[in-house]
């Protein structure tokens, strides 16, 4: 049984469907309480409305879930990336760089790109966000020598 394949998502229509997401949303809550649900579905509703009266209906709404989930998924890969280059690079510029479509989809749903962060990886990275303390050359030298250091030697 062959299934035909939709044909692909024009950059207008991806940016349509942006714009959609960006006045819904709600169908980026995390919920999943039937409450949650029906506005999620509300959501999705009417974000296929506006897309058929624009673009008629050669897409379904299945479709257009599909294409958003990839689109985020696409710009958590990019985020990651981005992430992980600046591990090996000990934060500064690396070679990789945050996509404009990762920045704008970061901003319609900051909670899908939550860094989880372990304070016993010793990556370097996790540390970048906290300042190291410094101590005063002066200060370290008196309590070096309280403490019977040598610090001729």
């Amino acid at each position: 049984m062959s299934t035909s394949r939709a044909i692909n998502f024009d950059s207008n229509e991806t940016e349509h469907l942006k714009d959609l997401v960006r006045q819904y949303p709600v169908v980026n809550d995390k919920g999943n309480d039937t409450n949650s649900n029906k506005k999620k579905a509300w959501g999705w509703d009417r974000i296929y409305e506006a897309f058929v009266a624009k673009y008629g209906n050669k897409r379904s709404l299945k479709e257009l879930k599909e294409k958003w989930k990839r689109m985020k998924m696409a710009s958590k890969k990019n985020a990651a990336e981005f992430r992980k280059d600046q591990i090996k690079t000990g934060g500064g510029p690396g070679s990789v760089v945050l996509n404009r479509e990762t920045l704008e989809i970061q901003a319609m749903c900051p909670s899908d790109f939550v860094a989880i962060n372990n304070e016993f990886d010793d990556d370097g990275a996790a540390n970048m966000s906290r300042p190291t303390p410094t101590v005063p050359a002066d200060e370290f030298l008196a309590a070096a020598s309280s403490q019977g250091f040598d610090l001729d030697e």
